[in-house]
């Protein structure tokens, strides 16, 4: 099985296609060459029978919904962290004005998924459940295929890179447990692999920046699965089998989705995955309003069933297994899918940069930097004002001469806020000029300075 990797390994990772199309979607971390083939066939193989089953069940009508239809919703409030970010190193590709746990925000860019298998080893209290290969293949087949589920729906804006832990080691066999003792697992599964930290929810933060680190991806995520195949019900002690936290910083599963069969694992984590980025149960037994609110646009939750909302219409969100189903705008766009004047450019990455000139009396500097839309989430923690959009270059004239591109300080163009230094053209008048791009492809107006 792959390895559990610590926070202090450093492998030369090779990333291999994990969908059939071409260009990086979903695709499974490797570090070891001798194991890849293996996991690779076995997983491709899981997906395609996985697909006919999971089709099969659907066709042949399978009730309810993702979390059961029975149950309320299955996204909770995220965590606070107590004590304040450890002094730990922020990876570069972080969004231009993010915060520590402003992991998850919306589902555009690159994303870093720690899958962790987690299995007892007998420590601290009878074990009952065992990974075998068979099982691993299938879990890693689904939860490849639901996320796939939104990056084929992202016009290319989202790629998903996971990283496989399994087995993920724990003294308890957490399926025994009700769901409130998560941390009781998964901060030593977290440990065993060499994060720590001394309050609650803290080293899951560390797993997940050193993921954004490895991988220099935005944003990241923890997505934990409790083996439950010898387990009646498939679930927690408590009834929960599948949820998560809006926002992060983890997914929680079972292997057998509450009674649902390892078959179904594409459509919770299609489901579950999407909490993380905000986007809102619409099932009526999760009892969110049409006008509940959710996203970084503050997007509405119209297509719910718990009241007479705008649409209704099958979506992953609410009552639709996969792959029969499909989702809906509001849940796109909660996601931060929005393209509101249809240019093929998101929403929240369609703004324009800012571009400055700062004279000095010999120097003259540039100063590039994004502008970020207003944070309209009501969930969000921080509501940071944020952007995974970058200063592509910025290009400077003098007297309405050739257009120059001007060098950041700091070597490359690859944040939200580049300066860069301009050659004093000495006694005027003259006219310098410059203008920016950013990463989505929009220009800043023309700043102009005169120098006397």
């Amino acid at each position: 099985m792959v390895q559990p990797l610590g926070p202090d390994s450093d492998p030369a990772w090779a990333v291999r296609e994990a969908a059939a199309a071409a260009g990086w979607r979903t695709a499974i971390a490797e570090d070891r060459a001798d194991f890849a083939p293996d996991l690779w066939a076995a997983v491709h193989g899981a997906r395609t029978h996985l697909r006919a089953l999971s089709s099969a069940a659907t066709a042949a009508g399978a009730a309810g919904s993702p979390g059961g239809n029975s149950r309320p919703g299955c996204s909770r409030i995220r965590p606070p962290l107590l004590l304040g970010p450890p002094a730990a190193a922020v990876s570069s590709s972080r969004p231009f004005g993010a915060a520590y746990t402003d992991v998850s925000e919306f589902l555009l860019g690159d994303v870093a998924v720690g899958v962790l298998l987690m299995e007892s080893n007998g420590a601290f209290e009878p074990e009952s459940e065992d990974w075998d290969p068979a099982e691993v293949a299938v879990q890693l087949a689904g939860i490849v295929d639901g996320m796939d589920f939104w990056t084929l729906r992202s016009s290319g804006w989202t790629r998903i890179l996971l990283r496989v832990v399994s087995p993920a080691i724990t003294g308890y066999e957490p399926i025994r447990h009700v769901s409130d003792d998560e941390l009781l697992f998964t901060e030593e599964v977290l440990g065993r692999l060499g994060f720590h930290y001394s309050g609650p929810w803290g080293a899951h933060y560390l797993a997940m920046h050193r993921l954004m680190r490895d991988f220099s991806t935005q944003w990241a995520g923890l997505y934990f699965v409790a083996d439950s195949s010898n387990d009646l019900d498939g679930a927690f002690a408590d009834g929960y089998s599948d949820y998560d936290y809006f926002g992060g910083p983890q997914v929680m599963t079972t292997s057998t989705h509450g009674g649902d069969g390892a078959i179904h694992t594409q459509t919770y984590a299609a489901h579950e995955f999407a909490h993380l980025f905000y986007a809102d149960d619409e099932y009526y037994s999760a009892r969110v309003p049409c006008t509940s609110r959710s996203g970084y646009l503050g997007i509405q939750n119209q297509n719910s069933d718990f009241g007479s909302c705008l649409l209704r219409i099958d979506c992953i969100m609410k009552d639709g297994y996969l792959p029969a189903t499909d989702s809906c705008d509001y849940s796109l766009d909660q996601a931060g899918f929005e393209d509101a004047d249809g240019d093929g450019i998101p929403t929240i990455l369609d703004t324009q940069p800012l571009a400055e000139l700062l004279l000095q009396p010999s120097k003259i500097y540039g100063r590039a930097t994004v502008q970020p839309l207003p944070n309209q989430n009501p969930w969000s923690t921080n509501g940071s004002v944020m952007s995974i959009n970058t200063i592509e270059g910025m290009v400077w004239r003098l007297d309405g001469g050739l257009w120059k591109l001007a060098t950041p300080l700091d070597g490359a163009y690859d944040s939200g806020m580049e300066v860069v230094q301009i050659p004093h053209p000495g006694v005027g008048p003259h006219l310098i000029e410059a203008v920016t791009r950013n990463s989505a492809g929009n220009l800043s107006p023309v700043v102009a300075l005169t120098i006397p």
